[in-house]
């Protein structure tokens, strides 16, 4: 771990300054490209706050729908290969049909809501509405 200030500061830093001094000073095509800077910046950042978790988190919800046995992934890096993999295989069970009606769909239906959810709240956490916003099964 490095001494302060973190990356998760100066990341912040950054995006501070950018908002406060930069946009304002700018106008057009430049200020529309330091917003978008800004906004990856902000992604990064709760990204890095909130990702892991909410990878292990999907992790957990797809070996659980999908009767994995498979052990812990014991780096990220394997944790985002199992999540991809798992996924996968999800995805051809519900290509199948396996998911169109009865519990298995409920659960299904329930952990892509939760991973979705997770995701908005990384990518842009104004989509998300607790009471209103969540995604409504048909």
């Amino acid at each position: 771990m490095q001494d302060r200030p973190s990356a998760h500061e100066l990341m912040a830093a950054v995006a501070e300054y950018l908002e406060g001094q930069a946009i304002p000073a700018t106008e057009g095509a430049v200020q529309f490209q330091i917003r978008v800077c800004v906004h990856v910046l902000r992604i990064l950042l709760r990204e890095a706050e909130l990702g892991e978790v909410a990878l292990w988190r999907e992790w957990s919800g797809l070996a659980e729908l999908l009767r994995s046995d498979a052990s812990r992934p014991p780096t990220l890096e394997a944790l985002e290969g199992a999540v991809f993999e798992l996924n996968e295989s999800l995805a051809e069970r519900i290509r199948s049909g396996e998911a169109d009606s009865g519990n298995w769909a409920d659960a299904v239906f329930e952990h892509v809501k939760e991973a979705t959810r997770d995701k908005a709240a990384i990518a842009d956490p104004k989509l998300i509405d607790a009471d209103e916003g969540s995604p409504r099964r048909a």
